[in-house]
């Protein structure tokens, strides 16, 4: 409140038939928490309008604010547009007032700060804690990312887990992203968060919020190609970390339980197959040690 109390530098958008003008408004909360007051004289910081929050119905953010909506129709980033992700939206029941923030810190500061404040007087607001937030915050992102290079979040997600996975599988390294460290037998591969312009504060409180996977038993692997996992990572995972089995160390089965055909080839080592196990050579954690060929009439 404090922060807000100081006041900032945002954007206000102006709505006209055809064309959409933002601003630079200097915005301020009251001393009292009960108003929100702005003006144009950005040097000495006086304001000429003001909004009392107890008229206050409806908070809306990101491409849910009026102007987001305007962006998110206009199908492309338009030169000094302000980003989605700073933008919010103050509904009356006769309009709206919308700013858009000049920076992430000051937008979460003014989303949260009055999601508590109209919270009071009864009005509609988004999110009721800050891990909510974080969570609309990274979703907006991730849309401004798409629309900025043209394509659908599928694809723009689908991208991300390919980058992950071929180079995890590969014991390889993401260009300029640093391996995380393993953990539990897992090799971990970090996604760039520059990907999708995620702030280290928001990673951080994503990766903070990660459930703990516990790990469990699990069950002989299968005969024939079938390899049982390892179990998951004893730790907290960060969302933005792609996990790839490293090289699984399956028990002796005995050989009366392999259900392999007349002619066949029985092989047992210490590797873990890159392509289903149909290829002896692409064991990714290791060569087969043996391999013996039963006889046509075993």
């Amino acid at each position: 409140m404090m922060a807000m109390s100081r006041g900032t530098v945002v954007q206000k958008a102006q709505f006209g038939k055809k064309l959409t003008k933002v601003q630079p408004r200097f915005l301020r909360l009251s001393e009292d928490f009960s108003e929100i007051l702005w003006g144009k004289d950005l040097r000495n910081k006086r304001t000429s309008r003001k909004l009392s929050l107890k008229d206050v119905i409806r908070l809306e953010y990101g491409f849910e604010s009026q102007l987001g909506r305007v962006l998110l129709q206009s199908g492309e980033v338009k030169e000094g547009m302000p980003r989605a992700s700073r933008c919010f939206s103050l509904w009356t029941t006769r309009r709206s007032f919308d700013f858009a923030a000049d920076t992430q810190e000051d937008a979460q500061t003014w989303v949260l700060g009055l999601c508590q404040l109209c919270r009071g007087s009864d009005a509609w607001v988004p999110f009721k804690t800050r891990g909510a937030f974080y969570v609309a915050r990274t979703r907006t992102k991730v849309r401004e990312y798409c629309q900025k290079r043209g394509i659908s979040v599928k694809h723009a997600l689908k991208e991300a887990c390919l980058r992950a996975s071929v180079f995890a599988g590969q014991g390889g390294q993401l260009p300029g992203v640093p391996n995380a460290p393993n953990a539990s037998g897992f090799r971990q591969v970090a996604i760039d968060p520059d990907l999708f312009e995620i702030d280290s504060e928001t990673q951080k409180a994503l990766q903070d919020s990660s459930p703990t996977a516990p790990a469990q038993a699990r069950p002989p692997p299968r005969g024939g190609n079938g390899f049982a996992l390892p179990p998951p990572p004893d730790a907290s995972a960060s969302p933005w970390v792609a996990h790839a089995p490293m090289g699984y160390n399956a028990p002796a089965i005995p050989q009366s339980q392999l259900p392999v055909p007349a002619g066949g080839a029985v092989g047992w080592g210490h590797g873990f197959p890159a392509d289903g196990g149909t290829n002896p050579q692409s064991m990714g954690g290791g060569p087969i040690d043996q391999q013996v060929r039963l006889p046509l009439n075993h």
